[in-house]
């Protein structure tokens, strides 16, 4: 997200359609892999829970999971990516409303935790678009990208923590869960940064903010 300036030169691809990478009538982007938020905690009882950590990315909206996610705690601390894994390694009774990277991991460490996957937005996916101006190049860059989507590459994404949006290549745990088909909205990948940037700095709550956050997402 935030590739604004990508809207202008990327080439309409006739061959797929994906909602989250259409403007108007056409498919100008779709994705080679997907990432999206879990609510991560320690227990299985979230009455244990006193605290949500929110990680927060440079340019991403996690609060729309807000929106879209019955996520009823009370108290809600946004904080950087690393920092916010941190508090919740450090912390006894908080749930963390993560990423695929901190499913990734937490795996590596070895630790013990449930996740549950937000199904109403995700803004972590990753998009290819052909922006070549030269017309001869036009079918090269498009092979390539749809080599991307092919099942040997895709099948690779498990060795980066991400998942396929047109193929199911985890056979268990967390991210085995994660099923693009189940997001409900997304941001657009041409949202200009400046505006990504504009919701964020805006407070936490309130009515006139969520309608902003609504019109900003894009339905899949």
């Amino acid at each position: 997200i935030g590739a604004g300036a990508v809207g202008g030169i990327a080439k309409s691809i006739p061959e797929i359609s994906f909602s989250g990478g259409e403007v108007g009538k056409y498919c100008y982007a779709y994705p080679w892999c997907v990432g999206g938020y879990f609510l991560i905690t320690k227990t299985e009882d979230k009455r244990l829970i006193d605290e949500l950590i929110v990680s927060q990315g440079v340019y991403n909206l996690p609060f729309s999971c807000f929106l879209t996610d019955d996520l009823l705690f009370e108290k809600k601390e946004i904080k950087e990516p690393m920092n916010a894994y941190s508090a919740f390694l450090s912390s006894t009774a908080a749930a963390l409303l993560g990423t695929q990277r901190d499913i990734k991991r937490l795996e590596t460490r070895g630790a013990s935790f449930f996740a549950e996957p937000i199904k109403g937005f995700s803004d972590l996916i990753q998009y290819v678009a052909v922006t070549t101006g030269k017309e001869e190049d036009y079918k090269d860059c498009l092979s390539f990208a749809e080599y991307l989507i092919s099942e040997k590459v895709q099948k690779q994404l498990v060795k980066i923590g991400m998942a396929s949006a047109f193929f199911g290549i985890y056979d268990g745990g967390a991210m085995s869960a994660l099923d693009i088909g189940e997001i409900g909205y997304t941001v657009s990948p041409f949202t200009e940064k400046n505006a990504l940037l504009s919701l964020q700095s805006e407070p936490t709550d309130g009515k006139e903010r969520a309608e902003r956050i609504k019109n900003a997402l894009k339905r899949l």
